[in-house]
C-alpha cells in the first residue's frame, strides 16, 4: 500500500502540510495552475444511527479507492468526506452544495432520503452530475428515471469501474461506451448499456480500510462503528425470490488472503465494534475456517470486534457449524440464524427450492 497518495480530510489532491485548498470549497470547473479542469466529488451513503451504532460508508470508500488507484489523472478530482449522517435535506444541501458530482448509494433504508436529497441538490445546482447506484436502483430503470428527472445516471452491477468511467468522461457526457448504466438523453430518449462481466481479480479493488479513507470518521465521531466486509463476491445459487442482487447464479470470486488479514488487523487496531460480513455464503470455501480462526485471534489480542455477523453457506453444514461454533466460543456472537424458504410445499415447488431438512438442523 506504500505507493498510494497521502490522504487528508479532502482526498484526491496531494495536500502539503495543513493546506486543504480553501477547505475543499472550490467553484465548479475550478482551473488548476496547469490549466486542467477539476471536479469536486461528493459520495453519499447515509444510514440511521441505532444505539450509537453507525456504519462506515464501505461502498463509497470502494468507489473512491478505485478512482485513487486507477484514475488517469488523480489531480482532476477532490473527494469530500462521504456523507453518512441523515440531517434535514436543506441543511445537507448547504453543507455539500459545492460539489460537481454526487454519487448516492441507495438501499431500502435510505432511498427516500437520497431521492429527496438528489432532487434538492439538482435544484440548487442544475449543472451537477447526479449518479445513483445500489440495490434500490432498478435494473429496468426507464420508469425510475422518468419519475425522477433530477437523476442523471443509474449504475447497474458492480460500480467501481463504471463510476471511474463516468468521471473520466467529464466534462463531456458521452456515455455510449460505458457499461452498466441507464440515462435519458437530451431528447428524452431512454438509453441503456448492459453491465460488463463481473471483475474476477477482486484485489484490483483497493481496500478503503487499508487506504485510511475512514480514519477521519473514527476521529470525528464517537460511535460504535459497524464495518461492512467482503471476503468474496458472487453466489452460485439461483433462488427465485432472492433479493441479494445481481451477483446470484454466478461464479464466486475471492479477495486475497493477505488483504483480508490486513483488514482484520485494521478492525482490531481501530476498535471496530461490529463486523457485518457481506458474503452470501460464508463457509462455502475451506479457507473460511482459516479466516474465522484469524478473526478469533484478532479478537483475543485486541478485544475487538465485539460482534461478527456472517451469512452461513446453504450447504457444507459441518463446516458452517464449525465456523459458527468458533465465532460463538470467541464471544463474537450468541446466536445462529436458521432460514426457511417457506413451509408450503407448493411454494417450494414454484420457487425451485428445498428447505434444509429438519434432520440436518438437528
Amino acid at each position: 500500500m506504500g505507493d498510494e497518495p497521502s490522504l487528508s480530510p479532502v482526498v484526491g489532491l496531494k495536500i502539503k502540510g495543513d493546506e486543504v485548498h480553501n477547505k475543499g470549497i472550490l467553484p465548479a470547473g475550478f482551473e488548476m495552475i496547469d490549466g486542467k479542469p477539476h471536479w469536486i466529488i461528493q459520495l453519499v451513503q447515509s444510514s440511521q444511527i441505532r444505539n450509537k451504532h453507525q456504519y462506515l460508508p464501505y461502498v463509497s470508500g470502494l468507489l473512491q479507492a478505485y478512482v485513487m488507484r486507477h484514475a488517469s489523472d488523480l489531480s482532476r478530482y477532490t473527494f469530500m468526506p462521504a456523507l453518512i449522517e441523515r440531517k434535514p435535506v436543506a441543511e445537507t444541501v448547504r453543507e455539500i452544495g459545492m460539489a460537481d458530482v454526487y454519487g448516492l448509494s441507495c438501499y431500502v433504508w435510505n432511498i427516500g432520503y437520497h431521492l429527496a436529497l438528489a432532487q434538492a441538490l439538482k435544484a440548487a445546482k442544475p449543472e451537477a452530475l447526479i449518479i445513483l447506484g445500489g440495490p434500490q436502483v432498478p435494473d429496468r430503470a426507464e420508469d425510475f428515471l422518468r419519475a425522477n428527472p433530477f437523476v442523471d445516471v443509474c449504475v447497474h452491477g458492480e460500480g467501481e469501474v463504471t463510476f471511474l468511467a463516468l468521471l473520466e468522461s467529464l466534462p463531456k457526457r458521452d456515455w455510449d461506451g460505458i457499461a452498466g448504466i441507464s440515462w435519458l438523453d437530451a431528447e428524452g430518449g431512454f438509453c441503456y448499456n448492459p453491465p460488463a462481466p463481473r471483475q474476477r481479480e477482486l484485489d484490483d479493488f483497493p481496500s478503503p480500510y487499508l487506504l485510511g479513507l475512514f480514519d477521519h470518521f473514527l476521529k470525528k465521531y464517537d460511535y460504535h462503528w459497524v464495518a461492512l466486509w467482503e471476503t468474496n463476491r458472487g453466489c452460485p445459487f439461483s433462488c427465485t425470490f432472492c433479493d441479494w442482487g445481481s451477483n446470484t447464479a454466478s461464479k464466486v470470486n475471492r479477495f486475497g488472503m493477505e488483504r483480508l488479514k490486513q483488514e482484520m488487523e485494521w478492525f482490531g487496531r481501530h476498535q471496530i465494534d461490529t463486523i457485518n460480513c457481506c458474503d452470501a455464503n460464508f463457509g462455502i470455501f475451506p479457507r473460511d475456517v482459516e479466516i474465522t480462526d484469524y478473526f478469533v485471534d484478532v479478537r483475543k489480542r485486541t478485544d475487538y470486534p465485539k460482534i461478527l455477523f456472517v451469512q452461513g453457506v446453504k450447504n457444507s453444514s459441518e463446516r458452517s457449524y464449525q465456523i459458527q461454533k468458533k465465532i460463538i466460543d470467541a464471544g463474537m456472537s450468541d446466536l445462529v440464524t436458521l432460514a426457511l424458504q417457506s413451509v408450503s410445499p407448493r411454494t417450494l415447488e414454484s420457487i425451485r427450492r428445498d428447505n434444509i431438512s429438519l434432520k440436518a438442523y438437528r
